[in-house]
């Protein structure tokens, strides 16, 4: 089952971060989802959902959706 967190992102929805994980903040504050997909880490069973970012710095990368809140809804 998708955690609601999960659920409630979507593909070209607008995100910012909002846990920096005690790092500084840097240019990747906004930014479009692109892909949402799974991630088991190799220590263990559990399972990290991820989301595809493509920033407005132009960088594009990977991030645990526990850590973004959803800014504005893709609409169709």
């Amino acid at each position: 089952m998708l955690s609601s967190k999960m659920q409630d992102i979507q593909i070209g929805d607008l995100v910012e971060i909002t846990d920096w994980r005690g790092g500084s903040p840097d240019d990747r504050t906004h930014g479009v989802v692109c892909r949402r997909d799974v991630h088991h880490p190799s220590c263990d069973n559990s399972i990290i959902f991820i989301a595809e970012i493509l920033w407005s710095s132009g960088q594009k990368g990977w991030i645990d959706v526990d850590r973004i809140n959803v800014i504005s809804k893709e609409r169709q």
